[in-house]
């Protein structure tokens, strides 16, 4: 299919298409963990992703630092491309995430407006 034909099967099924497109905005966050406490997030990635998804945001070390930090916060939808400098290496990337050394966790997000 092309554009034009996905755009006119697309209208014909639901009407007015809007498309946005956002560049979007790269931060990091970081995470001090203690022993034990959890990060409070579920992931979504493939070996082929350039970082993860956060897919969601319960208790833990990521909604604590979005309390305190709600202009730098980790939204759902959000890109993590680093995790300590680590990049590029999904494999690597959750295992950095996960592991329980260090205790300060530096996350490289890429961040997309709400709309």
């Amino acid at each position: 299919r092309t554009a034009k034909t996905l755009a006119a099967a697309l209208n014909d099924q639901f009407g007015k298409l809007i498309v946005t497109f956002q560049r979007p905005e790269e931060w990091q966050i970081v995470l001090e963990s203690k022993y034990g406490e959890p990060l409070g997030i579920k992931i979504m990635y493939t070996k082929s992703s350039l970082g993860f998804w956060c897919s969601e945001i319960a208790d833990g070390l990521v909604k604590t630092w979005n309390l305190a930090n709600p202009g730098r916060a980790l939204g759902i939808n959000d890109l993590v491309v680093a995790v300590n400098g680590q990049r590029e290496d999904i494999p690597a990337l959750v295992q950095e995430l996960t592991a329980s050394e260090p205790t300060s966790k530096v996350l490289t997000v890429m961040h997309y407006e709400d709309q």
